[in-house]
């Protein structure tokens, strides 16, 4: 019989540390599953939109005055596939904490490919978004196609890490168990772990360089939101760079996986504001004219002292008599008439 493997060491020594594994897993798939709900693509397919206030339907103009107005710079697509990436990798990695039977072999291999691959498909849409948003910065077709090349080839890089890494299963003496545990390849892992580093560095480093103003505060330029996009997902890959090469035990592999999984999400999900102002139409301004004619307080108390003291001044007169017919009243009373 020869040596145990490594997971069943810790399993031995350390049983708690699956459990602690678990509770940091649904702590990621939970953000996942909070983040795909809000995103716009639930309420495009449920049809719920947000109704414009009576007010605003009644009045034929609105004062317009500086205000921070919320803007969404991830299209709700995005984010619903990079929530759907994170949540099936916490899956995934849930899955393969589990104990199997001498034929899961398979089913442990298959999970550990699965969980590996979506949390890499969440570094790759990560990206992609960033892609996006470096293109409204106005960066060119030959940097976009070395970009995308490079995308490509780290792809390529993870396929094979994972074909040769591939989960395994070692029998637990103790419970008559079998617990999964997956190969690592240090050449491939590190390598992917330099590729996806190297444009998340790029990134950051352009994104810089096309905002930068010389009337902007420092620390907001280097607080911008595609900045800190671009640096969450550097933090993911210096997370998990270590554990993806080398075994570092249950909580070594899968505790920084949870927190950079959370951090990249809540990075992403989060709106930035901005000073707008808003631009009126010209048939919704009231003209010159009428604003001249707009009566004030102050004028209204004026007109309505002027109009008193008129109406004082001019003295009554009587309006003049009809002519008498004979057929009056007075006519017939006086017989002069």
């Amino acid at each position: 019989m020869g040596a145990p493997s490594p997971t069943v060491v810790e399993v031995s020594e350390h049983p708690d540390h699956r459990q602690i594994a678990t509770f940091f897993l649904g702590w990621a798939f939970v953000t996942s599953l909070q983040c795909l709900l809000s995103s716009g693509v639930r309420r495009r397919v449920c049809g719920t939109r947000t109704p414009s206030s009576d007010s605003e339907k009644a009045s034929g103009y609105e004062t317009m005055i500086m205000s921070n107005i919320t803007i969404r710079s991830v299209h709700p697509s995005f984010m619903f596939v990079l929530s759907l990436c994170f949540m099936f990798a916490s899956i995934a990695y849930f899955a393969s904490l589990l104990s199997f039977d001498s034929g899961g072999g398979t089913v442990c291999a298959f999970v550990v490919a699965w969980g590996g691959l979506s949390a890499q498909f969440g570094r790759l849409v990560g990206l992609s978004i960033i892609l996006v948003a470096l293109r409204q910065l106005g960066i060119g077709r030959l940097e976009t196609l070395i970009y995308v090349g490079w995308l490509v080839a780290g792809l390529g890089v993870v396929f094979a890490n994972y074909a040769v890494g591939t989960g395994s299963i070692s029998e637990y003496d103790k419970l008559d168990i079998y617990l999964c545990h997956r190969e690592h390849n240090l050449g491939l892992s590190l390598t992917s772990s330099f590729m996806y580093s190297m444009i998340e560095v790029y990134a950051i480093g352009r994104t810089l360089s096309l905002t930068y103003s010389q009337s902007q505060h420092a620390l907001v330029w280097l607080g911008d939101y595609r900045v800190r996009r671009a640096f969450s997902l550097l933090v993911l890959e210096l997370l998990t760079m270590v554990p993806s090469a080398l075994f570092t035990g249950v909580l070594g592999e899968f505790l920084p996986f949870s927190i950079g999984a959370v951090i990249v999400l809540l990075t992403f999900q989060h709106q930035h504001t901005a000073p707008v102002v808003p631009v009126v139409p010209v048939a919704q301004r009231p003209s010159d004219a009428a604003a001249r004619h707009v009566p004030s307080i102050r004028s209204h108390r004026a007109s309505s002292r002027l109009r008193h003291s008129v109406r004082q001044s001019i003295p009554y007169v009587q309006p003049p008599a009809l002519l008498d017919h004979p057929y009056s009243a007075r006519s017939l009373e006086d017989p002069a008439l």
